[in-house]
């Protein structure tokens, strides 16, 4: 009986949005969502929760520039670890198209 092997690899991919510019004070006085803090940690954890449903009160520069990091954002690849190692193993299974996240292979075991 003959198996089907495949060797995978695992990279990883540092990406980000165009930069945003912002002032925390434009956020104090927000009606629903007011930024009480007094640190970058404590900003930019608030920036993380923020929604859109929270962009009313805001002025159109502000939102503007939340646009370009809120969702789905474009961003450019900076750095991958394929150009420095490579984590890698083989894996033992079957070919099948209806398993696409593995890349249509049903992997039975692996050397990982």
């Amino acid at each position: 009986m003959k198996y089907q092997i495949r060797k995978a690899a695992k990279y990883t991919v540092f990406s980000s949005s165009e930069i945003a510019e912002l002032d925390p004070e434009d956020f104090r006085n927000h009606e629903n969502n007011p930024y009480e803090g007094d640190s970058e940690e404590e900003f930019v954890e608030y920036i993380s929760q923020f929604d859109y449903d929270d962009l009313e009160g805001l002025s159109d520069d502000t939102i503007q520039e939340l646009l370009k990091i809120f969702d789905n954002p474009a961003m450019s690849d900076h750095y991958s670890t394929i150009e420095d190692y490579e984590e890698s193993w083989y894996e033992l299974g079957e070919k099948n198209p209806c398993i696409r996240k593995a890349g249509g292979f049903d992997v039975k075991c692996s050397s990982n």
